[in-house]
């Protein structure tokens, strides 16, 4: 399936587990985004709260969570890293190109110099921000 977990979900489905009985539990994820959102889920049970949204400009930050060659160019960014998939909204993920394609030419020395060239856009590009993401029911 297609798809990745909202914060809300995650910690709906956190609840549900809390009041479960058991020993050990075990959870599978089978969507698109199963091994992010596993990850995502287990902040949740270590911490206690979940790791910001994965949507919203910081979605390129977790696209680019395999990618540990900086800094880099927009052109390098976009040639090694643009199939990649970034999602946009839970059931849409655009490839990370769409989005780096409109960002100045230059060098970005982390992925969190990227992310803050990416807010400046993001609006621009009509995708919702996190928190319109967040805020959606499901």
């Amino acid at each position: 399936m297609k798809y990745t977990y909202r914060n809300a979900e995650l910690l709906k489905l956190h609840r549900r587990l809390e009041a479960l009985e058991a020993g050990r539990i075990y959870v599978f994820f089978n969507n698109y985004a199963m091994y992010r959102d596993a990850y995502r889920l287990s902040i949740l049970l270590r911490e206690g709260r979940p790791p910001p949204s994965p949507f919203g400009p910081d979605a390129v930050s977790w696209a680019l969570r395999g990618f540990d060659d900086w800094p880099a160019s927009r052109e390098e960014l976009m040639e090694r890293c643009g199939r990649w998939r970034c999602w946009v909204h839970p059931s849409k993920a655009v490839p990370l190109e769409r989005i780096l394609r409109h960002l100045d030419e230059g060098i970005y020395g982390c992925v969190e110099e990227l992310v803050e060239a990416v807010e400046g856009i993001w609006g621009k590009l009509g995708y919702p921000s996190a928190e319109e993401v967040e805020a959606e029911a499901f």
